[in-house]
């Protein structure tokens, strides 16, 4: 059985494919305004003075990474080779210094004998106590670290009859040792389904969400011996620090998903990419900004699930714990059966803030064209100068469409019918909004300059203080030897000399890291390549985001990702990172990367190469 979201991912990336289509409703550069360049501005641009912000030292850097069968460097140490528990791969956990990229800690979740384990790479700073890791899994039982309580075996089983499934846990660092503080179970037996995990994130030791998509299928919960149903396709799972499940949220049909997630003060922050783009499909409160729409609500959006009972504290991780009985959720609507072929996939955001029990504050972004969509992937925020400062990053499309529908200089860049990624800036927005009601700052479009290229951001992360700098990862594919122009757009018009940044010249994918200033300038950048591209959820068209970056507060950046090839490099500085040269042999590789390198480029500080 082929799910009809699957159908309609694979007629999103088709379309994306096509020859350039035009761009109808978009702009001529005739029709913008000169802005002056962000680089000769140093402000936030939203006035008043910088609040205090403390900054605390990172304590504990966290890696989490597919591992191949049989992978290892033999002239590593304990972090790089692998243990014997993993011989058949797997997915690996290491704790780090974040100075010096010191092994701490490090165990191997091994793949079920003759089964799969599929998770993506994922890097997070914080106490020892705060790390996540989500996978999907099949065939068999799964062995976590040792519970945290009482050194006791964790074992996750897969649940007889489902079809697919995956687990997110919590793990610390105990001494050199890594343990399992919780696992939950979310799994499905819709038969021919599939359950990606589109992000993953947590405020230090409190509240943990995960998000992604369910392709339609009714996607069962755990807490302990109590299990939350819901159905439809993008899903925000909320968990307490002790792994209860607080509630399931779900709306949208089966070609929906929720591919970004970040926690602000007491709330979530979401973003994805949903096809009915009125918020009103979705029992949901809310806006659209799309500049066409077509379809209403025919795209098939089931009503927003309920959003469960008030779970019970939690078990202690071990065989799983003996969470408390929780509530039992209302089971969401069932989506639709599609809509006009000219309905487009949309990027969406959502805030929601903790206990609310109805859906608010959605909003849609982009246009319904035919060969057109737009998909939100990363997003994060701080609190600025005059409210919250939200930054946003993912897939443009080909057309030119508005942050804010009422504002025509919210626009982004018209780049004629490429496909483009984007990174924006929204201002004054406040709790639980943030998104929700600020205003759009600026706007930068990520152009790659090879014919039929495509480029997304994948991530985006800000310094927590007012005035820091931002850093996004953005995606290439087939743009090798080209370069990625930044468009920038905002205060009324747009600039009319774009920056850019050079991709090295390999057929594989191509992965660029952007240093921002709070203006929306680039500070600096690098790009690294042949790099993998999310093979498990591939028939997500721009594919869910397959790298991981994280940021100190002085604006060093944490980026883990996995090449294909023998690797190359543009725009970075390796200085002493003997490992990052041109020719490395593929495999996983943690960098920590700056500014501070020959004419803005980046610079590397420390490098650890983990086996293919």
């Amino acid at each position: 059985m082929t799910p009809i979201g699957r159908l309609h991912w694979l007629a999103l990336g088709a379309a994306l494919g096509l020859p350039a289509l035009g761009c109808d409703g978009c702009f001529g550069l005739d029709e913008y305004e000169l802005v002056p360049s962000a680089n000769t501005s140093s402000t936030s641009g939203t006035g008043g003075s910088t609040p205090s912000c403390p900054t605390p030292a990172t304590t504990m850097l966290f890696a989490a990474y597919p591992l191949a069968p049989g992978s290892g460097d033999p002239a590593g140490d304990a972090c790089a080779t692998p243990s014997a528990s993993a011989p058949g791969g797997g997915l690996a956990l290491v704790a780090l210094g974040p100075d010096d990229g010191a092994c701490l800690a490090r165990t191997d979740i091994a793949r079920p004998a003759g089964g799969s384990l599929e998770a993506l790479a994922r890097v997070s700073t914080g106490p020892a106590s705060a790390f996540l890791v989500a996978a999907r899994y099949r065939g068999g039982a799964v062995t976590l670290p040792p519970s945290c309580a009482d050194s006791s075996p964790t074992v996750v089983d897969e649940v007889p009859g489902a079809s697919d499934g995956l687990f997110v846990a919590r793990v610390a660092v105990t001494g050199t040792e890594l343990c399992t503080r919780w696992a939950r179970r979310v799994y499905t037996t819709t038969p021919g389904a599939r359950i990606v995990v589109g992000a993953l994130d947590g405020a230090g030791a409190g509240p943990v969400a995960l998000a992604g998509a369910l392709d339609g299928a009714i996607g069962h919960f755990e807490d302990g011996p109590a299990t939350t149903d819901a159905a439809g396709g993008a899903f925000v799972a909320r968990y307490d620090e002790n792994g209860a499940l607080e509630g399931v949220s779900t709306f949208g049909s089966a070609a929906d998903a929720a591919l970004g997630l970040a926690r602000y003060e007491t709330g979530w922050l979401v973003s994805g990419a949903v096809r009915a783009a009125s918020p009103a499909c979705h029992g949901c409160s809310g806006e659209s900004n799309l500049a066409a729409v077509s379809g209403g609500c025919q795209g098939g959006a089931g009503g927003a699930a309920g959003a469960g009972g008030t779970a019970g504290t939690g078990g202690t991780a071990g065989t799983g714990g003996t969470a408390g009985t929780g509530g039992t959720a209302g089971t969401g609507g069932t989506g639709g059966t599609g809509g006009s072929p000219d309905d487009a996939l949309n990027a969406f955001t959502w805030t929601r803030q903790d206990g609310e029990l109805s859906c608010m504050r959605l909003a849609s972004f982009g246009r319904d064209a035919a060969g057109d969509a737009q998909l939100g992937f990363g997003l994060d925020a701080r609190a600025g100068t005059s409210g919250c400062e939200a930054y946003w990053t993912g897939l443009a499309g080909r057309g030119s469409w508005r942050l804010d529908a009422d504002d025509p200089s919210s626009s982004l860049f018209d780049a004629g019918g490429s496909v483009d990624g984007f990174v924006a800036r929204f201002d004054g927005g406040s709790p639980p909004g943030c998104l929700w009601n600020g205003v759009p700052s600026w706007g930068v479009r990520l152009t790659p300059t090879v014919l039929g290229a495509a480029a997304w951001g994948e991530r985006v992360r800000v310094e927590p203080c007012a005035g820091g700098e931002s850093v996004v990862t953005a995606r290439v594919t087939g743009g090798g030897g080209g370069r990625i122009e930044l468009h920038r757009c905002g205060g009324g018009g747009c600039e009319t000399d774009a920056l850019d940044v050079t991709l090295p010249s390999s057929s594989g994918a191509a992965l660029a890291v952007l240093g921002l200033g709070p203006t929306g300038s680039l500070d600096w950048r690098a790009a690294i390549g042949p790099v993998a591209v999310d093979a498990s959820s591939a028939w997500l068209g721009a594919g869910a985001a397959a790298d991981g970056l994280a940021l100190e507060p002085g604006g060093d950046a944490y980026l883990a990702f996995t090449t294909t090839g023998p690797l190359v490099l543009s725009d970075l500085e390796p200085f002493g990172c003997d490992a990052l040269v041109a020719g490395a042999p593929a495999g996983t590789y943690l960098v920590r990367l700056k500014s501070g390198g020959f004419i803005d480029r980046a610079m590397c500080t420390w490098v650890r190469r983990f086996g293919p």
